[in-house]
């Protein structure tokens, strides 16, 4: 984190970034998303204070069905705790699903074969609305980010996640992503 500092880089919201494409919001020279999965509870005992400390921003993608719980081996930060955190301005809540998690299930947000499309989309559009709302709900900030478990998609949850609400999707994609003015399909 200091390095980055060091280095001049500015950290933003995603925001800031959706302000930028939709609205020409400003944009620094140096511009970086920090961005966390999970929601473990290590997020809020050291992450936070880093961040605090070197006056950074990131974004927490919470998993809903983890949050507040410290009974499993790594530890999830509970709702009040992510909430003095958003409060705080430095750190953003957003989705990473509620219980989409589990690989030997499902591959991220892929269909399972077994389902129909309507099987498949009744059950994306009733995970991803208890991610939103609980985290909306118990934190209070606007949730429009998805964090895509293991970085898997496709056409389908891609039209799921565009009709629930949500502006930006976190991917695990390699290369570079352009961000371009007017053009929200580039978020």
């Amino acid at each position: 984190m200091e390095l980055l500092k060091n280095e001049g880089y500015t950290t933003i919201s995603f925001k800031e970034l959706y302000d930028f494409v939709e609205n020409d919001g400003p944009m620094p020279e140096k511009p970086i998303i920090i961005s966390i999965d999970d929601g473990y509870l290590s997020n809020y005992e050291h992450a936070y204070s880093i961040l605090k400390e070197l006056d950074m921003k990131a974004c927490i993608f919470v998993i809903g069905k983890t949050v507040g719980n410290v009974d499993i081996s790594l530890p999830h930060f509970s709702y009040s705790e992510a909430k003095e955190m958003y409060e705080s301005g430095y750190i953003d809540i957003q989705s990473h699903t509620f219980n989409l998690h589990d690989i030997t299930v499902r591959k991220g947000l892929l269909k399972l074969d077994t389902e129909t499309n309507e099987e498949y989309i009744s059950m994306l559009t009733n995970d991803l609305l208890l991610s939103k709302n609980g985290i909306e709900d118990n934190i209070g900030n606007s949730v429009f980010v998805l964090s895509y478990p293991y970085g898997l998609f496709d056409t389908l949850s891609l039209d799921v996640v565009k009709s629930l609400g949500f502006k930006i999707t976190v991917v695990t994609d390699e290369g570079i992503n352009i961000i371009q003015r007017n053009n929200l399909d580039c978020l």
